[in-house]
């Protein structure tokens, strides 16, 4: 059961796409220390990839439904 649970977060994981900052601030048209705040909120939690920081674009998706409710 561990073992099916596990392959289908990787499955997820894969699919997945990461945005980096500049992407995030375009999309949502905010600036450095918006997302700064979003972060410390725990509104929109950045992912270090390395020594790297990215966005999934799961949550930036979230983020603009809930700014642009669909008419």
């Amino acid at each position: 059961r561990a073992k099916l649970e596990l392959s289908t977060a990787l499955a997820e994981a894969r699919k997945e796409k990461y945005l980096t900052k500049e992407e995030v601030k375009e999309m949502c048209d905010v600036c450095d220390t918006t997302l700064w705040h979003w972060g410390k909120k725990n509104y929109l939690k950045p992912v270090k990839v390395g020594n790297k920081v990215r966005y999934r674009q799961s949550d930036i998706q979230k983020i603009l439904g809930e700014r642009n409710p669909l008419i």
